[in-house]
């Protein structure tokens, strides 16, 4: 199959598709509103500002305090006509584009968030399609796309340890980073049949730790760490939802706003290292074997902080890749500019955009 023509016939499922709107449309300008101040709608405001756009406002339809601030930015009715406005929603694409040729906007001036998609994300998710080792995996991407632009269900898969890299697992040593309430430690042993070295939970919540430690009760030679992993050592701010919610770094993941404002959370403190910190004085036989990464969008900063643990014994690999659009080509380009060398497959857990998965391998 060729994966790229497939793409193409995605794209021309997408509604009132316009090639090249973007670019089309812009023309000279730079300053643009965005109708919708959700997820998507940060996430476009925060791409556009990067590649040098600034971003006036956000619309919201029943907006009832103008001006207030959301993500630094300030929210207005639909109004200001002469605006270029681009809808950031896939699915109320039309009754929002709609709302604003009501409101007197004019079609030339109106940008479909496909166009924000086409410009800065698609370029990258089709140059990652070749970076994957097997057919499903190549797959999988289309099916992401499609799932981020035409919301069909996705296809879910087997549990993290049905694969065929850890069909033979003897003396390993796992690291578990993001190990939350143990459940996938608890896996791993099961899997292994106990014939481990060593397992090494890290969690950052002093609450999970606690939970962790009750939940593997006399389980042996594991290690629970009370620090999330990162680039190098560090105390950052963590928004934590309770024990029995995630946690995520404040700067990082603006998209666990989907909850909505409502839904609380504490601001905290917590410690970070670096796997190739925490390792540095250990001897190599002891180096992680296994290396499971779901830290809530942290993943790519971990990966730059095991750059010697991974040259010295290539570690299988088992990184979440849906936290932040962008993980989706980073974390890839990521692990081959750190090791290159590493084969990496692509696996999707739910019917839901969550839960996908890159594998890792060191052909030896």
């Amino acid at each position: 199959m060729n994966y790229h023509v497939e793409l193409k016939k995605i794209i021309a499922e997408i509604p009132e598709y316009i090639p090249n709107e973007f670019d089309h449309k812009i023309k000279n300008q730079t300053q643009f509103y965005i109708y919708g101040a959700g997820f998507m709608g940060c996430k476009y405001a925060e791409l556009l500002a990067e590649n040098g756009y600034q971003i006036i406002g956000f619309f919201e339809t029943n907006c009832t305090s103008p001006g207030a601030l959301r993500y630094q930015i300030p929210v207005f009715p639909v109004t200001y006509k002469d605006a270029l406005v681009i809808i950031s929603s896939f699915a109320y694409f039309s009754q929002m584009k709609n709302m604003l040729l009501q409101n007197g906007f004019a079609e030339a001036n109106i940008l479909s968030p496909f166009s924000v998609f086409e410009k800065f994300y698609l370029p990258k998710f089709e140059g990652i399609i070749d970076d994957f080792e097997d057919e499903l995996s190549k797959q999988l991407v289309l099916d992401k796309i499609k799932y981020l632009t035409l919301k069909p269900e996705m296809k879910a898969i087997s549990s993290y340890f049905n694969f065929s890299i850890f069909e033979e697992l003897s003396d390993e040593v796992f690291v578990d980073g993001g190990c939350f309430d143990g459940e996938t430690t608890r896996e791993f042993c099961a899997i292994s049949n106990q014939k481990y070295r060593k397992v090494y939970c890290f969690e950052p919540s002093k609450q999970h730790c606690e939970l962790i430690a009750k939940n593997l009760e006399g389980f042996e030679r594991v290690e629970i760490v009370n620090k999330g992993l990162y680039s190098k050592d560090a105390i950052l701010q963590f928004k934590d939802w309770g024990i029995d919610q995630w946690n995520a770094v404040d700067d990082f993941f603006m998209g666990h706003e989907w909850n909505g404002p409502n839904f609380p959370y504490q601001i905290v403190k917590v410690p970070v290292t670096s796997l190739d910190l925490f390792f540095q004085d250990k001897p190599v036989e002891d180096y992680p074997t296994i290396i499971k990464l779901d830290i809530e969008g942290c993943e790519r900063e971990a990966l730059l902080g095991m750059k010697r643990v991974l040259n010295t014994t290539h570690p299988k690999l088992i990184i979440c890749a849906y936290h932040k659009i962008e993980d989706f080509f980073e974390l890839t380009s990521t692990i081959k500019e750190l090791c290159p060398g590493y084969k990496l497959q692509l696996r999707h857990y739910t019917d839901t955009v969550l839960e996908s998965i890159i594998f890792g391998y060191f052909p030896e």
